[in-house]
């Protein structure tokens, strides 16, 4: 039961990612966290809600998340993720047969000019992985909420 498959059609090609296991997912989440809890804390202004879709707009801070999203994205953290998703997923489609083909392997010339696709196809990857953590109620939404929060700046290591 560790791993699960899920499949998406984007631009033309399906793409199957199968889930990290426990030890990997744990490594991309640390890096991940890294760019969306600063980036999330920064948008999210003083909001009482339970998940991102109860937000209004009144709610965000777009300057503010722009900025620390810029912050904290850096080249080899993006590129590791994109690494670890491309090896855990095969395209199906137009030139990839009826078997279809790792990602790893035709990752570059199969997203040049598509970076649209890429993006969606990011996203999806990390919906597969990691939609229990941004999703649930309670989750990082709450966690970057409370980082946010002055009583939580505020407090000791000891209490």
């Amino acid at each position: 039961m560790r791993k699960k498959i899920k499949s998406e059609p984007i631009d033309g090609f399906t793409y199957e990612v199968t889930q990290l296991g426990a030890v990997e997912g744990r490594r991309m989440l640390v890096r991940i966290s890294k760019i969306v809890l600063p980036t999330l804390g920064a948008l999210i202004k003083d909001a009482d809600f339970g998940r991102l879709s109860d937000l209004n707009i009144a709610d965000i801070d777009i300057d503010s998340a722009a900025k620390a999203l810029v912050e904290a994205v850096d080249a080899d953290s993006v590129d590791k993720i994109i690494e670890s998703m491309s090896g855990i997923t095969e395209i199906w489609g137009p030139g990839f047969g009826a078997a279809g083909a790792p990602m790893a392997h035709h990752f570059d010339d199969h997203f040049a000019g598509r970076y649209a696709a890429m993006l969606r196809w990011l996203a999806f990857a990390l919906k597969v992985n990691f939609s229990d953590f941004f999703d649930g109620k309670g989750s990082v939404a709450k966690l970057a909420a409370s980082l946010r929060s002055p009583e939580v700046a505020s407090e000791s290591p000891s209490t």
